[in-house]
């Protein structure tokens, strides 16, 4: 998900642009682009503990920061929100407005073309300064004049109403960078690779520590309390603000042979290193589980190529990569615990892997049973109480793909019923001819012969198969 936003900003301002996310480039001089990748999963959790939608969370933190005083358009990728702010700026319109919200779509299908020859022409810059394989400015202009023409004459009113024209046609007439913007502007069903000329704009001063080791180590032992020193040491660097959420770190080691290894440090959860002066144990977690993984795989290329795979490192330098600002007033908008690191979110930052929630969806087969905790639902499950109630029955785990197994009928007698339920038969556009009766499921509690407690099922074709496994 990528946000235009058109704000002024002085240079004392710039951090500014980083309240969302820490990947920020400037695509004009009052014109910001950012990419929510890094941080959205964050602001998800954000608006669930509101009861908001995340667009809504985004509104409040940017009024809250600059007043009126913006505009500026969420959507699925990088030209589509630029677009949508260009033609904001046409209709006098302020505020914040989601491409996928009602209001939102019916506002992008009457996008101009005036928005479109604008907002396509603000990236030749772009593509110039990164020197984008076979693009030329004065062909791409060229053609961008020829297709106005055509459109004025063919009296299309906006692009919405062009979009019957293909991606060949408009490739053949107009060339390849038309055609690649147009893609993005209007996707099809298979939507293409983000397609951008994206330049990260430097924000972030260097906040960078440096350390030469007394004598060669490669023990995380002895590594990990200098390492903790140094966290310590970032903190305390003028650059380094309390406002700072941290979301990911570098450690660059220097080897016995003057080679360097990169170690990133990420956190799934924007991180304060000030909330853990002298433990940091969760950056050094991080730190950790990378470092294992980078140090074996690169003895075992030196083993490789010289025969030793003992490496030792001499030297490293620290440094922050990428940050939230979260400045006191935008703290305070969700009384101070969503930015504080709670239980959970500095649990997920702690382990190796991400942590997954779900909770009930409103459907009765078990497979479409359960939603990704962080999906807003649309609307009040009335019978939600006993959705919940049938879940109780059901195992904590499941599997994507139903396991065969062999039930004779000597063995019914550990199978304990458990439910009756129907397939999705009307979706499914792969069923054979010996499945075209298998419409009911029934499910039974079976302890196998390794005293699992399975949850199995059987069509009404006598087959059996594993769904789950009980806890």
């Amino acid at each position: 998900m990528f946000l235009a936003l058109e704000l002024e900003l002085h240079s004392d301002d710039f951090p500014k642009a980083l309240l969302l996310s820490p990947k920020v480039m400037r695509w004009a001089d009052d014109l910001w682009l950012i990419d929510l990748t890094a941080s959205q999963s964050y602001w998800k959790k954000c608006a669930l503990h509101q009861e908001k939608q995340v667009e809504d969370i985004y509104k409040v933190i940017l009024e809250n920061s600059f007043g009126d005083e913006y505009r500026a358009a969420l959507a699925e990728n990088p030209w589509q929100a630029l677009i949508m702010v260009d033609f904001m700026k046409e209709r006098s319109l302020s505020g914040l407005v989601a491409k996928y919200r009602e209001w939102g779509q019916k506002f992008y299908h009457n996008i101009s073309w005036a928005s479109f020859f604008s907002t396509a022409l603000s990236g030749i810059k772009h593509f110039e300064e990164l020197k984008f394989k076979g693009f030329k400015a004065k062909s791409f202009e060229k053609h961008l004049a020829q297709m106005k023409r055509a459109v004025n004459q063919l009296g299309i009113k906006n692009p919405w109403e062009f979009q019957g024209v293909g991606s060949y046609a408009i490739r053949r007439r107009y060339g390849s960078t038309v055609k690649q913007i147009w893609e993005q502007i209007y996707p099809s069903p298979k939507a293409p690779i983000i397609f951008c000329p994206w330049k990260s704009f430097d924000i972030i001063p260097e906040v960078m520590v440096t350390r030469a080791l007394d004598y060669a180590m490669n023990d995380w032992k002895h590594l990990e309390e200098l390492l903790k020193e140094d966290f310590d040491k970032l903190c305390q660097l003028d650059a380094y603000l309390a406002e700072h959420r941290i979301v990911s770190l570098e450690w660059c080691l220097t080897l016995h042979d003057a080679s360097h290894l990169r170690v990133p440090v990420h956190f799934r959860q924007p991180h304060s290193l000030q909330s853990e002066t002298h433990s940091h144990e969760t950056a050094l977690l991080q730190a950790y589980y990378n470092f294992s993984r980078i140090m074996s795989e690169q003895s075992k290329y030196f083993l490789e190529q010289t025969g030793n795979g003992n490496l030792s490192i001499v030297a490293w330098s620290l440094s922050v990569k990428e940050w939230l600002f979260t400045p006191p007033q935008t703290v305070e908008l969700f009384d101070d615990h969503i930015y504080e690191e709670n239980e959970l979110y500095g649990l997920k930052n702690r382990l190796s892997s991400d942590l997954h929630r779900y909770r009930v969806g409103d459907d009765w087969s078990a497979e479409y049973s359960f939603l990704d905790y962080e999906t807003n639902p649309k609307e009040k499950i009335e019978h939600d109480k006993s959705l919940t109630a049938l879940a109780l029955d059901r195992p904590l785990f499941l599997y994507r793909d139903l396991k065969p197994i062999s039930i004779q009928r000597r063995d019914y007698k550990p199978l304990k019923f458990s439910e009756r339920t129907m397939t999705h038969w009307w979706q499914d556009q792969g069923r054979s001819a010996d499945d075209e009766l298998s419409f009911n499921m029934d499910y039974y509690q079976y302890l196998d012969e390794k005293k699992r407690l399975l949850w199995v099922c059987r069509e009404s074709t006598e087959r059996w198969r594993i769904h789950g496994i009980f806890a």
